[in-house]
């Protein structure tokens, strides 16, 4: 196995783990504010579509924005939570 097939299969097991635990704020961190989402229909069985402006893609965003638009959307429970800074103490000698 390459070296780039090995950080590609781990870069792709990392944005599975991150959508798996709804990491939202972590998932949309590894994609650059330029990059482009698509997610191709098929054009027969075996065929993608490759030219998102050419056909009906299943998702497509131009930008980052589309994406963070998509996870804001997500139902309440889903949502990334705003990051606070929270310590609860129990016992009050352990604080988490």
């Amino acid at each position: 196995m390459s070296q780039l097939q090995h950080s590609v299969e781990q870069f792709l097991y990392l944005k599975a783990d991150l959508c798996d635990k709804q990491q939202w704020d972590e998932y949309l961190e590894l994609f650059d504010p330029q990059s482009v989402f698509h997610v191709p229909q098929w054009d027969s069985e075996h065929v993608y579509t490759s030219d998102p402006t050419q056909g009906m893609p299943l998702i497509y965003y131009p930008d980052r924005a589309g994406l963070e638009d998509r996870v804001f959307r997500l139902p309440p429970a889903s949502r990334p939570r705003r990051r606070r800074c929270r310590a609860r103490c129990i016992r009050s000698a352990t604080c988490v």
